[in-house]
């Protein structure tokens, strides 16, 4: 499948470097590939597709462990193995994105798709509430290597899916977020974090997250750069994303009043619309019937 043609909506399981990834792909334009956050799955950007998919191929894959994705091997749960494995996700797909787009530390991976040129037809990068603040400490080499022993050990890992399933643990964590999420979207990581690979998949993304490297090469990101932020997000705030865009050439921020760090499902139409300019800028729309006139509402 071309990244203009259009393509049947629906799931289907990709096997990427051994591991099995699913992935949906729907609607019809210029695709715009769509990554979820720690923790997060495809469900996250439904709303969000439901207002592409007019104008866009949309590419939404679960990480590994994450939704219905096969669990790797605990320390394949890294920046780099995700990046790399999108990438060969796409090309399995024979799907060329115009835009990766990035919620939360999934804004990471597609920075780090384009600072890596592995996905080379993306044009523009979105990051959605993009965490990207590295912790100075779990950067070091020496404490990465305790981390992962101590932090990866099988009783460290059943102590944090248990945690993880009891009820309100995921619905207290959501309400720290900021914004306002509802009952519904609770629901939908309450669900998720009932599976055991799923929450080691969320607490391995944090164990074996480096950004330094990344954020190093931010001033040689070779296409522009979007960050879309929430003025209420409280676990990834404002200036985190207005740093990042100081350090990357041409990059710009582009504030949501009111909105915390779910924005992808509590504003879809927002996100989408921010999605739309990207594209837009890009000039993939140029030969498209079906192009927005203007951006979304």
């Amino acid at each position: 499948m071309s990244a203009t043609a259009a393509s049947a909506p629906g799931s289907r399981t990709v096997v990427v470097d051994g591991v099995a990834w699913h992935v949906e792909v729907g609607g019809r334009g210029p695709a715009v590939l769509l990554l979820h956050g720690t923790g997060g799955a495809t469900t996250s950007w439904h709303d969000v597709a439901a207002r592409l998919a007019a104008y866009c191929t949309v590419v939404i894959p679960d990480f590994p462990g994450h939704g219905r994705s096969a669990a790797p091997a605990f320390e394949r749960l890294t920046l780099v193995d995700f990046a790399r494995g999108a990438a060969a996700l796409c090309t399995a797909l024979e799907v060329a994105p115009v835009v990766a787009v990035g919620h939360s530390a999934g804004a990471a991976v597609a920075l780090q798709l384009a600072v890596d040129g592995a996905t080379r037809s993306v044009r523009h990068v979105v990051g959605v509430n993009a965490a990207l603040a590295a912790v100075p400490w779990t950067e070091l080499p020496a404490c990465a290597a305790v981390m992962r022993m101590a932090f990866g050990s099988p009783i460290a890992l059943d102590v944090v899916a248990r945690l993880a399933a009891r009820p309100g643990t995921v619905r207290t964590l959501l309400k720290s977020a900021g914004g306002a999420p509802d009952a519904a979207i609770i629901a939908r990581y309450e669900a998720l974090f009932r599976s055991r690979d799923h929450a080691i998949a969320a607490y391995g993304m944090t164990v074996n997250w480096r950004l330094a490297p990344l954020v190093a090469r931010f001033p040689t990101l070779p296409v522009p750069a979007t960050f879309v932020v929430g003025s209420d997000d409280r676990w990834t705030p404002a200036r985190i994303s207005s740093e990042a865009a100081r350090r990357i050439p041409g990059a710009r921020v582009r504030s949501l009043a009111d909105a915390g760090h779910l924005a992808p499902e509590e504003r879809p139409a927002d996100v989408a619309a921010a999605i739309l300019d990207a594209v837009r800028e890009t000039g993939a729309f140029a030969h498209e019937s079906t192009a927005p006139a203007a951006p979304a509402a």
